[in-house]
């Protein structure tokens, strides 16, 4: 199937190269059909293109747009040579000509900044960047304009090297694509150069004037424009627009990397270009012709009955849609595929789970491939089961199985399956090893791996337990069998290790009390082995005991033997206790030559109780000793068990208390800032001290806010010891100021201040600024003028005294501009004043139209009439003065607005100046069209488009010579189209179809039900000619006559003979269908029943042969079949004359 799938794309894509064609308005489809659907009805949209429409409509076809990219925007293509930012390209030829807003145009102009203008006198330009004019239309954007998107990008950036702005051609004509690429262009503003992802690109259509937008990737600079871009397009009057929904300056910033986006803009209200359209195969023979329907204002439907693809294979229809070209040159046509696959069977796959011996454990899982949700299943005949796709059958026991499979449209498949059974379990075993070889206490654990749960275990054959794990084993091979839970059984050997290491202990020991006794102890714990346990001390007799009592101090060996005769041999020691010990505290004696020191003892081990002796003295029951001297002491004490112990200790004495003074006077006269600190020493730390014959201590040795003057202080140490002390402090004379100042001038920086100091401690310091900044010489120079109200001297140890002063200004400074001057247009004057030599600070104003506005002597070069100030300084000192520069004004022309006439028609200049200041004369060129070429207005008398220049030239001495330009535009001929000669049902509306304009007249207007609309419908009773008359949108006029057939219907209308002799008349007996939607068959048979002539194409009839061989004079037999407008079925069968 895959095979021949890929065989009918080939096909296909053959077609589509040989056609020449690469237009279409959707997506490649595929239908699947169920095996229970023969037939369908393909259908799909189509736009309705027209001509030389005034106006559009926009669709988003991102998802369309995907299925046919037009160019990758990444690949080189024709540079634009814009580099330089905000401007427009040169001129670019298009390659066809291409229909905007109603008027034709064969070349553009692109903009640095994502969008292109038809209006090709802007080449080389400015181009605009700013969206503060809002939304399309407005005339704050250039005219003609197609916006994809407009946003300020720069290419001046280096931000990003593979950066393009080139087009390309694409396909082949009549339907080729002119592409631009804005291909990662940075964004404007150096704080968003880096924003380098934007890429998109415009594409315009040949043949069908349609335009698209695509963004591939867009970035956002919040920080300009306030991040706004947009989608649109605006006429050449800028009075007509479009623009994407969401994408407008007044929407919210857009943008995104990788938003893949597209929008078309499609032309209406002109004249339709719908031709037909028809069902091809994959060899591009028609099939069927569609039948339209109109979907909304700019869109059509087709639909194609009856179409039966064959079962099981890949089917291709190709749809043809067929336009007229906008110049009525030839068509142009779309193609749109449609893959069918109609399946005979509904495919599945399954997959199975086998079941384990004993049980129902399988499974069937069935998945469809293909078919329409849901599925339905049965197992064995058994009952349905309905889900919405896959499903899975359990608990199934071994065996063969039935699945059938059912989609929603009763498609099924059947499948046979086989569920397999497992076979044995199996598990993994693992063992410890026994402490030693004559031991029985090893462990075994088997762990199942397959099977299912829960399992019994048996031991070398005896009895089953539900524990995996084995206990108290004996060294040598083990065999274990395990069953499952539908008695599936197993079988794991292991052989378990005999241990050959001694038996392990531990063991601890405590000393004896001292070193006259044997009360230690020895105490071992098996940590290996089995119980009972017998202990031998020194080779002494056993014990069942782990405790031993009563050892002497020193090195002792323990055998150990367990139940089975492990053994295990341990060495311990038992540490001999220490002599007795003891704590000691003294108190020394606390002042100098006072001998009252006191020693307490209290043991810390032995026995109480004891006895005490002091330096070898008799011996005594109490543990304190009083009344003692300073020096060396030895106690030694005695417990009720006879062991002794010794501790010592010495009594120290104080010395005297003495004292020094840091002494620091008050800084200032009249200060109490002075302080002593007392400096102890001897007796005993800390110290206290008073300053007041001892009312009061204080712990601080330091004493401030003194005065100057006498003090007298104790000290008393940590024992109360106390003694008397006497210190003196002293103080400087008062501090005194005074100042004299000298006067500024304009400069304002040669004033100054003497001022003088006396008093206080030298040397001296000097502030006139509040004391912020100080300065060792009294003479403060080039100061300005002013108050000085915070003069300060300071002294060696900081003592402050205020004075001020006052510095005066002496101004001596002048100013004077002279009379008012008169100069033309774009003439300069230098402007002089005459001021102080030394005045050196100038503003003048406006500066706009100054070379320098701070410049002693500017040159004003002014546009218009100018009054200018200057302000002049000269240090602080100021004086402002004005003067008045006229100006004769260079005049403005004006040519007139561009103009646009009928085809050899004539037209009116009218040309003007402006701000003049005299009189002017006018020149036109070239002159050779026109009737007064040196006169304002005049008249064009041109057979093609033309541009004209005015010059204007003043009168006034300046010697003016301006221009402006304007042109006429004569539109082409119309080209008007009633439509073919066609037929209609009588009585019954037809639509006339007429193109070439924007307003419509046709006569007679009696049958019509509008006469001033392009597509009117017609209800006659009599075949008629029907004349339109078409007028443009700038009233030029055509017309066209078409002639419409009547017959009654819904019919076929078939000859009773005709002559297939190559005349060219009645060549071929054919139908005529009035009223049929479809046709299903045409079929010609010979007299006796053989046929031999059958088709289903629209207006297709029989040449008079058989095979390429020419039929026989004769009657024949024909039948037809179709469904009419309204759904019914039409046969007709009749018989006509073969005449030769």
């Amino acid at each position: 199937m895959i095979k021949n799938l890929l065989l009918a794309f080939v096909i296909t894509l053959s077609f589509y190269n040989s056609s020449s064609q690469n237009l279409s308005y959707s997506c490649p489809r595929t239908i699947n059909l169920s095996c229970g659907t023969a037939c369908i009805t393909i259908n799909a949209q189509f736009p309705d293109l027209r001509a030389l429409a005034d106006d559009y409509s926009i669709n988003n076809i991102s998802t369309t747009s995907a299925c046919y990219p037009a160019v990758d925007p990444g690949v080189p293509g024709i540079p634009t040579s814009i580099s330089i930012d905000d401007t427009y390209s040169s001129v670019i030829n298009l390659p066809f000509t291409f229909p905007f807003y109603g008027v034709n145009y064969n070349s553009l102009v692109v903009s640095t900044n994502g969008y292109i203008s038809f209006d090709i006198t802007r080449a080389g330009l400015f181009s605009h960047y700013s969206t503060t004019a809002g939304d399309l239309p407005t005339t704050g954007y250039d005219r003609a304009l197609i916006m994809g998107p407009y946003h300020d990008l720069n290419p001046a950036y280096t931000t990003s090297p593979t950066q393009r702005i080139d087009y390309v051609v694409n396909g082949n004509a009549p339907n080729r694509k002119w592409v631009l690429s804005f291909y990662r262009v940075p964004l404007f503003l150096t704080s968003c150069q880096n924003l380098i992802e934007n890429t998109h690109q415009i594409i315009l259509h040949e043949s069908s004037g349609v335009v698209e937008v695509s963004v591939f990737d867009k970035q956002i600079c919040l920080n300009w424009n306030n991040g706004k871009s947009m989608i649109g397009m605006q006429n050449y009057n800028r009075n007509m627009a479009i623009m994407a929904p969401g994408r407008r300056v007044s929407d919210p910033p857009w943008g995104a990397i990788d938003m893949n986006e597209t929008w078309r803009f499609i032309p209406k209200n002109g004249a339709a270009l719908y031709r037909s359209v028809e069902l091809l195969n994959s060899v591009g023979a028609v099939i069927a012709t569609g039948d339209t329907s109109r979907l909304n204002a700019n869109t059509f439907e087709w639909n194609f009955t009856n179409v039966c693809p064959p079962p099981n294979v890949p089917t291709l229809y190709v749809v043809k849609t067929t336009y007229q070209k906008m110049d009525n040159t030839g068509t142009f046509y779309s193609l749109d595929t449609i893959n069918v696959l109609r399946l005979n069977s509904l495919p599945a796959t399954t997959t199975t789970v086998a079941t384990t011996c004993g049980a129902s454990t399988g499974s069937i899982t069935v998945t469809p491939t293909a078919g329409t949700s849901p599925y339905t299943y049965t197992l064995n005949g058994g009952a349905p089961v309905t889900v919405p796709g896959a499903y899975t059958f359990t608990g199934l026991a071994a065996g063969p199985y039935v699945v059938v499979v059912a989609d929603a449209l009763n498609c099924d498949s059947t499948i046979n399956v086989t569920i397999t059974t497992t076979s044995t379990i199996t598990a993994t075993i693992s063992a410890t090893q026994t402490s030693c070889p004559l031991s029985a206490d090893a462990v075994i654990t088997v762990n199942p791996t397959s099977g299912t749960a829960p399992y019994t275990y048996s031991l070398d054959g005896g009895p089953s337990q539900a524990s995996n794990v084995f206990t108290n084993v004996a060294a040598g091979p083990h065999t274990v069998i395990f069953t499952d839970a539908f008695s599936c059984t197993g079988t794991v050997s292991i052989t378990v290790v005999a241990g050959s290491t001694p038996l392990t202990a531990s063991v601890s020991s405590t000393p004896t009390t001292c070193p006259t006794l044997n009360d230690g102890t020895i105490t071992v714990t098996p940590t290996s082995g089995t119980a009972a346990y017998q202990y031998r001390l020194d080779g002494g007799p056993p014990q069942g005991s782990n405790v031993f009592t009563n050892v002497a101090a020193g090195s002792h060996t323990v055998l150990v033997t367990d139940v089975f005769g492990c053994t295990g041999t341990f060495t311990v020691t038992v540490a001999m206790g220490s002599s007795l010990t003891s704590s000691i505290n003294s108190a020394n004696p606390p002042c100098f030559n006072v001998n009252d020191g006191t020693i307490t003892i209290t043991p810390t081990s032995g026995t109480a109780p004891y006895m005490y002796s002091l330096n070898g003295g008799p011996a005594q029951a109490g543990n304190t000793f009083t009344g003692l001297a300073p020096g060396s002491y030895t106690i030694v004490f005695t417990d009720v068990n006879g062991c002794t112990g010794t501790n010592s200790v010495t009594l120290t004495g104080n010395t005297a208390i003495t004292a020094t003074a840091v002494l620091t006077s008050p800084l200032c006269n009249g200060n109490n800032n002075g302080s002593i600190t007392l400096n102890a020493s001897g007796g005993i730390a800390p110290y206290q001290y008073s300053a007041n014959g001892g009312t009061t201590y204080q712990v601080s040795a330091t004493f401030n806010g003194l005065i100057a003057g006498t003090y007298n202080f104790l000290i008393r140490d940590v024992l109360g010891c106390i003694y008397p002390f006497s210190f003196s402090l002293t103080e400087p004379a008062t501090l005194a100021v005074s100042a004299l100042t000298n006067f500024a001038t304009c400069p304002n920086n040669d004033g100054s201040i003497v001022v003088t100091a006396g008093g206080g401690t030298p040397a001296y310091e000097y502030s006139i600024d509040n004391g912020i900044n100080y300065q060792t010489g009294n003479v403060f120079s080039n100061l300005p003028s002013g108050n000085y109200n915070n003069i300060r001297v300071r002294d060696a140890n900081g003592c402050i005294t205020n004075t001020t002063a006052v510095v005066v200004l002496n101004d001596t400074m002048r100013l004077e501009l002279g009379a008012d001057s008169t100069i033309c247009f774009g003439s300069s004057i230098t402007l002089i004043p005459q001021t102080n030599v030394l005045t050196d600070t100038f503003k003048w104003t406006p500066g706009a139209t100054l070379n320098y506005d701070t410049a002693r002597t500017p040159i004003a070069s002014p546009t218009d009439t100018t009054k200018y100030f200057l302000t002049a300084k000269w240090g602080i000192c100021q004086r402002t003065d004005s003067i008045t520069v006229n100006i004769l004004h260079k005049p403005v022309p004006f040519a007139g607005n561009d103009t646009t006439i009928c085809y050899k028609t004539n037209a009116q200049l009218h040309g003007s100046a402006g701000n003049v200041s005299g009189s002017v004369n006018y020149a036109w060129s070239p002159p050779d069209s026109l009737n007064t070429p040196n006169a304002a207005i005049t008249i064009a008398r041109i057979d093609t488009t033309r541009k004209f220049t005015l010059t204007v030239t003043d009168n006034y001495g300046c010697n003016f010579s301006v221009t402006d330009s304007m042109w006429v535009i004569m539109m082409p001929p119309l080209v008007v189209f009633a439509g073919n000669d066609t037929n209609a049902i009588l009585g019954r509306p037809h639509q006339l179809l007429a193109s070439g304009g924007t307003n419509y007249v046709w006569s007679p207007s009696g049958p019509l039900n509008n006469p001033f609309i392009a597509n009117p419908l017609a209800t006659i009773f009599n075949d008629t000619y029907f004349h339109v008359t078409v007028t443009d949108a700038i009233g030029c006029t055509d017309d066209d006559d078409v002639f419409v057939k009547v017959y009654e219907g819904p019919t076929y209308y078939l000859p009773n003979a005709f002559t297939p002799n190559s005349d060219g008349l009645n060549d071929i007996f054919r139908p005529i269908p009035v009223g049929i939607k479809s046709t299903d068959y045409f079929r010609i048979f010979d007299r006796y029943g053989a046929m031999l002539f059958e088709t289903r194409q629209w207006m297709q009839g029989w040449d008079g042969t058989l095979k390429g061989k020419t039929a026989a004079s004769g009657t024949y037999v024909w039948m037809i079949k179709g469904i009419d407008k309204n759904g019914a079925v039409v046969e007709m069968k009749g018989t006509v004359i073969l005449i030769r």
